[in-house]
């Protein structure tokens, strides 16, 4: 088989993948959050966000889903943290056994 044609079939298999995944994203979900909930009876759902991801020690995908603005304000706490540490020189931003810093 010819890489164009790999390629073309992988494309039209990826395309119908999408389109036949048009459900709401919160399907299918292992855990939601309880803002994200009411939201999503409230008939909110475009407020609320998914994502995939391993937990740790785990092969297996899982669902997640929480509002878009508990993501906001996790990842605002995290980038605080991150901060914190690196103030405190527990983090440093470039390994020292990289020559280039």
């Amino acid at each position: 088989m010819k890489l164009t044609h790999f390629l073309c079939i992988t494309g039209a298999l990826l395309m119908v993948g999408c389109a036949t995944t048009a459900s709401p994203t919160y399907e299918g979900a292992q855990s939601i959050t309880p803002a994200a909930r009411a939201a999503i009876l409230e008939g909110h759902a475009d407020q609320v966000t998914c994502w995939r991801e391993k937990p740790q020690g785990s092969h297996m995908m899982q669902k997640y889903c929480a509002t878009k603005t508990e993501v906001a304000d996790i990842q605002k706490q995290d980038r605080q943290s991150l901060f914190n540490m690196q103030t405190q020189g527990q983090v440093h931003a470039c390994p020292a056994s990289n020559p280039r810093c």
